[in-house]
């Protein structure tokens, strides 16, 4: 009998998808492939980032996915599902994340945990659980994309999403040599040895300044200052000054009540809702990201 309950006890493995759409569909039919080959030895189980459960349903995946495989489940957090903890404890042989987005790649890169699988990747490799990484941003160049409908796209890799990849590729390198050719184990202070070597190349950030945001979000918007400062409520006033509230805190450090004042006497907690609908709306609105980005290249450019 227990001989038995061995042979059937499946190693399990964690997938993790992001909101990388490129041949989407085509790693979902690999993977398939593989679970259909390795089915009496193999338990495959999904962890899907907040963006990738979106793309999955752009991509008419969705329910295919969840019809493959018995367990699959999307983010809330970085820690829950508990799948850092889960790869710390050797519950899963290995994580493989694919396809990877070049926001999942630059984090892991830089050691940011945020999401539910760059902190995934991240604890797992202090724990030597085998991190597998398919990045759809990988070479300088443009590549050729379809979407649902069949219709081909053009898509550029920027470099500095490629230079991300290889940056990762070098720092991962970095921390198992480091590892076996000194006798030390992977932990907080290895990894941020490593990661500190590779920061050190990069410029410090520039300064902003609270009046210099303000002025980005109207030319951005095509808002007069006095209208992003004002009480109208309409969507192409009320969005933007959110946006503006979001970027006053995360990038130049102003305080609620700061940013309250600033604006003209707004209460902090008004401040507070419209940077957490920023932030939330930030993993699944891409137009979004593209204004948040586009404002960001006036600012540091």
């Amino acid at each position: 009998m227990a001989a038995n309950e061995t042979k059937l006890k499946k190693r399990k493995i964690a997938w993790g998808i992001t909101g990388a759409g490129d041949r989407i569909a085509e790693f979902v039919q690999v993977m398939k492939e593989m679970k259909k080959q390795y089915e009496d030895i193999v338990e495959i189980q999904v962890f899907t980032s907040k963006a990738a459960e979106i793309v999955l349903k752009y991509y008419r995946v969705e329910k295919e996915v969840k019809q493959s495989f018995e367990k699959v489940t999307c983010e809330v957090n970085s820690n829950s599902p508990f799948l850092a903890p889960w790869m710390q404890t050797h519950k899963y042989e290995f994580l493989l994340i694919a396809p990877a987005s070049s926001n999942t790649v630059a984090k892991i890169a830089y050691g940011i945990g945020d999401t539910l699988l760059t902190n995934a990747a991240i604890m797992g490799l202090k724990a030597f659980i085998p991190l597998y990484i398919v990045p759809s941003d990988f070479e300088e160049k443009i590549i050729s994309s379809n979407l649902p409908n069949g219709k081909e796209i053009k898509l550029r890799i920027r470099k500095e999403d490629a230079e991300n990849t290889r940056k990762l590729e070098g720092t991962l390198t970095r921390v198992i040599s480091e590892s076996q050719t000194k006798n030390l184990p992977v932990n907080n202070d290895l990894i941020k040895n490593i990661l500190g070597k590779t920061l050190k190349k990069i410029p410090p950030s520039k300064k902003v300044l609270p009046e210099e945001i303000l002025k980005a979000v109207a030319g951005f918007y095509n808002l007069k200052i006095s209208q992003l400062k004002g009480d109208k409520r309409d969507k192409v006033y009320s969005f933007p000054r959110q946006i503006l509230y979001y970027l006053l805190r995360t990038e130049a450090g102003v305080n609620l009540k700061d940013i309250g004042e600033f604006l003209g006497g707004r209460d902090h907690t008004t401040i507070l809702h419209g940077i957490r609908k920023i932030s939330n709306l930030l993993s699944t609105d891409n137009n979004l990201r593209g204004d948040v980005m586009g404002i960001k290249n006036e600012l540091f450019v």
